[in-house]
Parts: structure tokens; C-alpha cells; sequence
């Protein structure tokens, strides 16, 4: 046996009813959708901050590597630059020492005997030879040391006075006996005229040329 439902709400109320609920269901659709809707967008912001901070922090390290290149390349040509000065001045002190030499001339000089000039011949000495590396060295790498070489004169001139033509030659002698002139040769001896540097007297005015 069949049993009937009467529903005795008004049709009215009932259809209104009935819409309420679709509308909170489509609501709660709607608002799952929204959160479903976000999540991704939420992530998407999420990632363009944290590219936008590594981004700012690559440009940070950017500039902190460019501005140690700066130094590093500054420390390198500051560093060449005192190898450079180091070598010139080790090779300045290797070379000839003229106190010794200067006291040496005035040791051998006879008396009745002078010197108007000494002088190294030539009288300026050439151009410093630097020889530069090969092939330059690598970024961060210790410089290349250079070689310099001076170039040094390798005679002396000695001109000067004697009271007689015999002075010279004995100068001459000493300066050879020494042994610190590969060579010792008397240029020039001749009699001086009487002037401002020889006074009244006839001198004999000579010129010398040491080798080493």
C-alpha cells in the first residue's frame, strides 16, 4: 500500500528554500574555487619575491667581486711596480762602488799631481733593459718577477795636472798595479799654457782612460 506525503509548507516557501541552498552550495563552490584560485597566485608572489631578493642579492655579490677585481688588479700593478723598484735597486747596488773607486784614484794619485774633472764615458749611462715575462700571469696569481738590467759605463775619464811630464806615467802604473782597471791608458799628456787653472807656472796637463 502506498502512503501519500502531503506537504502542507506553501509552494512559495518551499521554492525559496530550495534556493537558499543552491545558493549556499554554489557560495561554498565558489569560495573553494577562490582558495583553489589562490593557492597558485599566493606560490607565484611568493617565488617572484624570492627571485626578486636572490636577484638583489646576486647584484650585491656582483658588485662585491667587481670591486675586489678593482683591488686585486691594483694590488698586482702596486706589487710589479715594488718588484720592479726592488730589482733596479739590487742591481744598482751590484754595480761599481765609487767611494771605493774615488779613494782607490786618490791612493794612486803621485804628488805634485791633480785632477781638474773625473768623469765616466760615456758620461750618462744608457737606457734601464727591462725584460718583461713572456706571457702574463693568471688573475689572482702571484706577479712575474722581472729582470732588469742597468746599463752602466765602463770607463772613466781622468784629466788633470802634474808640476812635471813624469807624474803622469806614474800615475798610470799605480792605477794599473792596483788591479781594478782591466785597462789603463794615457790618452793625452802635453804642456798646459799658463792660464787661471795652472797660474804662472808651465804644467803638464793629461788625460786618462781606466777600463773595467
Amino acid at each position: 500500500m502506498t502512503m501519500k506525503v502531503i506537504n502542507l509548507i506553501p509552494a512559495d516557501i518551499r521554492r525559496a528554500a530550495a534556493r537558499r541552498i543552491r545558493l549556499g552550495r554554489w557560495a561554498v563552490i565558489v569560495a573553494l574555487a577562490g582558495v583553489i584560485a589562490a593557492v597558485p597566485y599566493s606560490l607565484s608572489l611568493s617565488r617572484t619575491a624570492q627571485v626578486a631578493r636572490l636577484r638583489e642579492e646576486f647584484d650585491r655579490l656582483d658588485q662585491d667581486v667587481t670591486s675586489a677585481r678593482s683591488r686585486l688588479r691594483l694590488s698586482t700593478s702596486r706589487a710589479q711596480q715594488l718588484l720592479s723598484e726592488l730589482e733596479r735597486s739590487r742591481a744598482f747596488r751590484s754595480k761599481r762602488a765609487w767611494s771605493g773607486m774615488f779613494a782607490l784614484i786618490a791612493d794612486c794619485l803621485p804628488e805634485d799631481c791633480w785632477l781638474q774633472s773625473v768623469a765616466t764615458d760615456p758620461e750618462a749611462p744608457g737606457v734601464a733593459a727591462v725584460r718583461a715575462p713572456t706571457s702574463p700571469a693568471a688573475p689572482g696569481a702571484a706577479p712575474v718577477r722581472e729582470t732588469v738590467t742597468i746599463e752602466a759605463p765602463q770607463k772613466i775619464r781622468l784629466v788633470g795636472f802634474s808640476t812635471g811630464d813624469s807624474q803622469p806615467l806614474v800615475f798610470v802604473r799605480s792605477l794599473t798595479q792596483s788591479g781594478a782597471f782591466a785597462r789603463v791608458a794615457l790618452q793625452r799628456a802635453m804642456r798646459a799654457p799658463a792660464g787661471k787653472e795652472t797660474g804662472e807656472e808651465s804644467l803638464y796637463q793629461f788625460e786618462i782612460v781606466c777600463e773595467w
